[in-house]
């Protein structure tokens, strides 16, 4: 289009030399050029589509799935995500979609998990849930807009910035589910956020609406992360493409609902990486609204590439500081066909409390596909 137009202004132009003198020529040429830039200015990208599927198969006789009140061994869709993106100068669209009817779909803030008949350690069951193909659900939907060369804002459906775990899409997990603390903050809210990175800091500060939906409480979240040794980790999680340099990233997050009484939490967390090995850190100090008793529930995992590029396998250990002492423990092997675009998941979880009704022990076998 932009050819064909300024062909016809330059045939247009050459047609009449006889009226156009030296200074009309000149005047020709800067219409030319205005226009080209004009047309170049107001093309964007085009949109770029990606997307996954997280397929698994869950079974456990500790675990009961309502309605039917049988034990869980079923599959499940865990994820049918697409992804829509495109900019326009300084501007860009990110639009998320999901077809499943896994928790990332929930509304309500941390911890509002599906039941399934389990009643889990804050009565929402974090392992072990099913879901299947729903109706489509918008996840993220925002515009991004730059401020300066290192600093861009966005408004609109996002995650808080509070957790690197829950920042991370499911695609590039280590395991088949999010650590508990992750899920928990893997929800969107409306609102707007101002982000920056400089060398090995990163910065986020985000006002979203809150548990009182488009009232006037609102939410205050923010996170910072420093990169105290070598690079600073990608979107994925494990040791698969880290490189052999020592690397060590830390976090601390910050978020608070005006509309809670005691509705603030403060998080630490952290991702280590040498060569084949992997770690990382979760803590978090949450009030009493938000679990009903103050509570600092943690985290702590270990990966190792046994097989480069192929074979991983990690170990999680979660302390959910409940009550009744709640802990799981999930061990797991990742087998790599195209790094994280294409990988299974075998997974154990075992889940320890002093109320027998809570322990389970379930085997998962996943799968992951995007594009």
């Amino acid at each position: 289009m932009n050819k064909f137009v300024l062909g016809a202004l330059a045939l247009t132009a050459a047609s009449a030399p006889s009226l156009a003198g030296e200074k009309d020529w000149l005047t020709h040429d800067r219409d030319i050029e205005s226009l080209a830039a004009s047309l170049t200015q107001n093309t964007g990208g085009g949109p770029t589509i990606s997307g996954f599927i997280r397929s698994s198969y869950a079974t456990s006789s500790d675990v009961t799935v309502a309605p039917s009140g049988n034990d869980l061994g079923g599959f499940s869709i865990d994820d049918a995500r697409l992804i829509i993106s495109g900019s326009i100068g300084n501007y860009g669209v990110v639009m998320e979609v999901d077809g499943s009817t896994d928790s990332d779909l929930a509304v309500g803030g941390p911890f509002g998990f599906p039941s399934t008949g389990n009643p889990g350690p804050y009565g929402g069951a974090a392992y072990g849930s099913t879901g299947g193909v729903g109706s489509l659900g918008v996840l993220d939907a925002y515009a991004t807009f730059a401020i300066t060369d290192q600093i861009k804002g966005q408004i609109g459906n996002f995650r808080p910035p509070f957790l690197a775990s829950s920042l991370r899409n499911e695609d590039g997990m280590l395991f088949q589910d999010r650590s508990f603390l992750g899920q928990g903050w893997a929800f969107r809210d409306q609102g707007l956020q101002v982000s920056g990175s400089f060398d090995m800091l990163n910065f986020a500060v985000a006002v979203q609406n809150g548990a009182d939906s488009a009232g006037d409480e609102l939410v205050i979240a923010g996170r910072v992360s420093f990169t105290v040794m070598g690079n600073a980790p990608g979107k994925n999680e494990g040791a698969l493409g880290q490189g052999d340099e020592t690397s060590f990233t830390i976090g601390v997050g910050y978020y608070n609902d005006g509309q809670l009484n005691d509705g603030t939490a403060i998080a630490v967390d952290g991702q280590f990486g040498m060569g084949a090995l992997s770690a990382g850190f979760e803590l978090v100090d949450l009030e009493q609204d938000f679990l009903g008793d103050e509570a600092t529930p943690y985290n702590v995992y270990v990966g190792y590439m046994v097989v480069p590029d192929e074979w991983e396998v990690a170990v999680r250990y979660e302390d959910f500081d409940s009550n009744t002492d709640t802990t799981a423990i999930t061990a797991g092997v990742n087998w790599y066909h195209n790094g994280h675009a294409a990988k299974w998941h075998l997974n154990y979880i075992t889940v320890t409390d002093d109320v027998s009704a809570n322990e389970a022990d379930i085997i998962q076998v996943g799968m992951t596909a995007s594009i």
